[in-house]
C-alpha cells in the first residue's frame, strides 16, 4: 500500500513532520508536494495531486491532505472519481470516519491540530475493522452519482469519462467490506 501526501505552505510543516513519521514506521509515502515551502502556494495543486493518485488505485493507496483549515483539500479531493476524503481532527474520529465511512483520504487541518495527534493514522491506513458495516454501501452509492455529475463538466474527453464511469461502477458494484 503507497501512501500519498500533499500539503500547501500552511500544511508544509506539519506535512514533513508526518512524512518522516510514517516513513520510520515502515510505510511506503510518496510525497506529491509541496517541495518547499513556498507563502501562497495553492492547496488545490496538492489535492488534485493525491486525488490523481487515488483514483488511479483506489484500493491499493491512501491519501493524506493538509492545509489550514483541512476544508480545501478535503472539498477539493471529493471531486475526483472514488476518492472518499474525511476532514478529521482527533483520533477517535479518524478512526471512526475510516472504519464508519471507509475514507482512503484523510484531510487535516494545521492551524487546528497537534502533531502528536495528527500522527495516529493507523486507523487510515489500516484495512477496514468490521466485517459488516450496513453504511458501507452508502460512500459507493453516493461517489457513483457526484462523480458521474462531476465528469459532466466537460473536464475529461468522452473516452477518458466513459471509462471512469464504467470503472466506478464496476467497483461499486463488487466492492465487498473485505475489499478495504
Amino acid at each position: 500500500m503507497v501512501i500519498y501526501i500533499g500539503a500547501d505552505h500552511r500544511g508544509f510543516k506539519f506535512k514533513e513532520s508526518i512524512k518522516a513519521y510514517l516513513k520510520n514506521q515502515g510505510y511506503e509515502v510518496v510525497d506529491v508536494g509541496a517541495e518547499s515551502y513556498v507563502e501562497g502556494d495553492d492547496y488545490t495543486h496538492y489535492a488534485r495531486a493525491v486525488a490523481e493518485k487515488i483514483t488511479a488505485d483506489p484500493d491499493q493507496s491512501r491519501g493524506i491532505l493538509i492545509c489550514g483549515s483541512g476544508v480545501g483539500v478535503d472539498v477539493t479531493a471529493n471531486k475526483f472519481p472514488a476518492v472518499r476524503s474525511g476532514l478529521a481532527i482527533s483520533p477517535d474520529q479518524i478512526y471512526a470516519a475510516r472504519n464508519d465511512d471507509n475514507i482512503n483520504v484523510l484531510s487535516l487541518a494545521s492551524d487546528y491540530m497537534e502533531e502528536a495527534i495528527a500522527k495516529n493514522l493507523r486507523a487510515v491506513i489500516a484495512p477496514r475493522l468490521r466485517a459488516f458495516n450496513k453504511n458501507y454501501k452508502l460512500p459507493a452509492r453516493i461517489g457513483a452519482k457526484t462523480n458521474k455529475a462531476w465528469l459532466k463538466l466537460g473536464q475529461l474527453s468522452r473516452g477518458d469519462r466513459d471509462s471512469l464511469i464504467q470503472r466506478a461502477t464496476e467497483h461499486a458494484a463488487t466492492a465487498k467490506p473485505t475489499d478495504h
